[in-house]
C-alpha cells in the first residue's frame, strides 16, 4: 500500500466522487457475495468482464467488472488506494473530470485486457485498472511527489512507482503469470499516465484541462457569461462570499496546475474573496 509522505491529510476527508465510489463498492460487492453464494457465481458471470459475455451480448461489462472483486482483500487494497490518490486528483480535477479519469481508465484496462489477456483467460474483475490510471495521473501532475511504501521504509517517488507499475505488468505478461490482471494495471496505468501529461501541455487553456474532457464546460461558460451581464446591470445587489472550502479548492489548483489555468468563474471567486478579505 502507499501512504502519501507530503501533503498527507490531518483528517479523514473523503470527496463527493470518491465515496460514490467506495459506497459502490461495498453495496456491489455484498450483492456479489450473496447471488454467487446462492446461483454458483452467476452474478460474477454475467457482469464480470469475458470475451464469452461480450459475444453473448453482455456489452455493459466493459464497464461493470470494474466494480465487482474477488475478495475482500481484494477490495479493501482499490479502496485504500482510491482514496490515497483520488480524493487529491478529484479536488485538482473536479467532480465531472475525476469520474471520467476514472471511467475512461477503467474501460481501457478491461479493453487492453481482453486484447492480450482475454483470449485466453476467462474472466476479469476489479477496479484496479481504473485505479491505476488514477494512479498514473497523478504520476504526471505530480511526478516528483514521494510516497513511503507502506510497510516497508523505501521512499520512493510518485513517477518511479508508476514507471515500477508497468516494468512489473510487461514482465509478468511475458513470463504468463495471468491470475492477475497485469494487462490491466498496464493499461490502466498507461492511459492514465497519457491523460496526465495531456492535462499539463500549455496548449491547453480552456477551463485549464482540455476541451474534450468535459463536454458541460461549453454549458458553464454560457451560464457564467450570463451570470457577469446580470451583475454589471444591477451592481448594487449584495454578491453571496464564497465559501471557505471553494477557495481553498482553487488555491490547490493554482498550485498544482497553475493561475493560468483558472476559469473566470474561479478567478471571479478569487476576486470576492479577496474583497472579504479587504474588508
Amino acid at each position: 500500500m502507499f501512504v502519501r509522505q507530503y501533503g498527507l491529510q490531518t483528517e479523514f476527508v473523503v470527496t463527493r466522487v470518491v465515496k460514490a465510489f467506495l459506497i459502490a463498492f461495498a453495496c456491489v460487492f455484498a450483492v456479489q457475495l450473496i447471488v454467487d453464494h446462492r446461483a454458483g457465481m452467476i452474478f460474477t458471470r454475467v457482469f464480470g468482464l469475458s470475451m464469452d459475455g461480450l459475444r453473448s451480448g453482455y456489452f455493459w461489462q466493459v464497464f461493470t467488472y470494474m466494480f465487482l472483486h474477488g475478495s475482500i482483500l481484494h477490495l479493501c487494497f482499490n479502496a485504500i488506494v482510491l482514496y490515497v490518490f483520488g480524493v487529491r486528483m478529484e479536488k485538482v480535477l473536479g467532480p465531472e473530470r475525476f469520474m471520467f479519469l476514472y471511467l475512461v481508465s477503467g474501460l481501457v484496462a478491461g479493453l487492453g485486457w481482453l486484447a492480450i489477456s482475454g483470449w485466453s483467460y476467462g474472466l476479469c474483475i476489479g477496479a484496479s485498472g481504473a485505479v491505476y490510471g488514477v494512479i498514473g495521473t497523478f504520476a504526471a501532475m505530480f511526478p516528483r511527489e514521494q510516497l513511503i511504501l507502506f510497510p516497508f521504509p523505501i521512499v520512493v517517488s510518485v513517477r518511479t512507482m508508476a514507471i515500477a507499475v508497468i516494468v512489473f505488468s510487461l514482465v509478468s505478461l511475458f513470463a504468463g503469470l495471468n491470475d492477475v490482471a497485469h494487462a490491466a494495471h498496464m493499461s490502466g496505468a498507461v492511459v492514465g499516465y497519457l491523460y496526465g501529461r495531456r492535462l499539463k501541455r500549455p496548449a491547453e487553456r480552456l477551463d485549464g484541462l482540455g476541451r474534450w474532457a468535459n463536454i458541460s464546460s461549453i454549458a458553464r461558460n454560457l451560464q457564467s457569461g450570463l451570470r457577469r451581464r446580470k451583475i454589471r446591470l444591477v451592481e448594487d445587489e449584495p454578491v453571496e462570499p464564497p465559501s471557505r472550502e471553494e477557495v481553498d479548492r482553487i488555491l490547490d489548483k493554482i498550485v498544482s496546475i497553475g493561475i493560468n489555468n483558472l476559469t473566470e468563474d474561479e478567478k471571479q471567486t478569487l476576486n470576492r474573496a479577496g474583497g472579504k478579505r479587504g474588508a
